[in-house]
């Protein structure tokens, strides 16, 4: 009991006492002494130095080394979230958690599932799992399937290891039923009164939570903003990936985002099976209809694979009281491609690249509307996009 006791003293430092690093900046001197206020830990520290807890931090934390993963994103792989993510919460300082990933395979382009994964088996209880050297992890670690939540690729930092699809299937089993254990995990001690254990689960769902909820609303924010969700952290990355599928690309010179990046992509001449015209301002006279040159960008996992040409025939276009209206159709579209989101963007009057507020795309057809509110013509170029995640 003692030993849990002392583990559980550790876990709640480790987890929501903020480390040397931010501890020192001046940054977050106001939070630092409302968190003393209310964290025996640290006032001890305060008061015998901080020894102890850099030691400890300097164990752990040393595996935030890199902070981007290392090669493919797949079910079963061990990562820390990256240490940026690190936030201030009801006066504690929640340090990123070790995750598993259970699935890789995005609703929304950047969304993975992911089960939060704790160091000290000392707090392992019934309804964990506990993985030793036979799953290929060095070291004690285990898994909390009562503790799964939903994060951004863009959200994982080091990679620490990876386990066989057994674990990931029993992780699913014991999210079910926590008594689905496997017959290769060692079996726990049952729950006692007053457990030190139901605290520390206490503590690991306010940690998931506070991980979970901003990466959750971020998601929701990019679909209503109608921008492809990417896992890429800057446009270089980006743009690595584009040059691989045609060295000829290119994008506008002023992006600022990926999103941006992507959507203001031109392909070479020679891989366009069209003249396509340049989009014309609205001169006096009239405007005729035209043919401009679309992207088809296959994602898989957030990132760009491959890239082809298809048509936007824009059919009506319309600048009046500060909104934007063009209608129009795509052409050239994959036939059995599932998961196809089309994305507009145009440069309006004053040179500023705009989404749209609105957009409208029946997928059988092709025909699409996208309005564009407060914008300022005459319009000087129109972008379209069509996503479509996995090859």
């Amino acid at each position: 009991m003692e030993d849990r006791k002392q583990a559980l003293s550790m876990a709640r430092m480790y987890r929501l006492c903020p480390p040397p690093g931010v501890a020192g900046d001046a940054a977050h001197k106001d939070e630092l002494e409302r968190h003393i206020q209310i964290c025996p830990y640290c006032q001890d520290l305060q008061e015998e130095g901080l020894g102890p807890w850099n030691d400890l931090a300097t164990a752990i934390g040393d595996l935030f080394f890199s902070e981007h993963p290392s090669g493919h994103v797949a079910a079963g792989r061990l990562y820390y979230l990256k240490k940026a993510l690190g936030r201030w919460r009801g006066g504690y300082y929640y340090t990123p958690p070790m995750v598993m990933v259970i699935d890789a395979s995005p609703q929304v382009s950047e969304d993975i599932l992911v089960a939060q994964v704790y160091h000290d088996i000392v707090l392992a209880g019934p309804g964990d799992l506990v993985l030793a050297e036979k799953q290929g992890i060095e070291g004690s670690l285990f898994v909390e399937p009562w503790n799964i939540y939903t994060l951004r690729l863009s959200d994982l930092g080091q990679e620490v290891g990876s386990v066989g699809q057994d674990v990931v299937q029993a992780v699913r089993e014991m999210d079910e039923n926590p008594d689905e254990l496997p017959s290769w995990a060692p079996a726990l001690p049952p729950f006692e009164q007053q457990d030190v254990r139901s605290y520390f689960r206490e503590m690991e769902i306010e940690v998931g939570y506070t991980f979970s909820a901003p990466a959750v609303a971020d998601l929701v924010q990019k679909l209503e903003q109608e921008a492809p969700v990417l896992a890429y952290d800057n446009t270089n990355s980006l743009a690595a990936d584009l040059q691989a599928c045609h060295p000829g690309i290119r994008w506008a010179e002023d992006v600022r985002t990926p999103e941006e990046m992507l959507l203001t992509m031109e392909l070479p001449p020679e891989a366009v099976p069209l003249a396509a015209a340049d989009f014309s301002p609205q001169e006096p006279g009239g405007w005729a209809p035209e043919t401009l040159a679309a992207n088809i960008i296959y994602l898989e996992g957030g990132r760009v694979r491959k890239v082809l040409a298809a048509e936007c025939q824009v059919a009506a276009k319309d600048e009046s009281a500060g909104m934007v209206r063009i209608s129009g159709k795509i052409s050239g579209l994959p036939k059995d491609a599932a998961g196809m989101h089309l994305f507009c963007m145009l440069r309006d009057g004053q040179g500023r690249l705009r989404r749209p507020s609105k957009t409208e795309w029946n997928i059988e057809n092709g025909w699409f509307l996208a309005e564009f509110a407060d914008c300022k013509s005459p319009v000087r170029d129109f972008f379209t996009t069509i996503t479509v995640n996995g090859l």
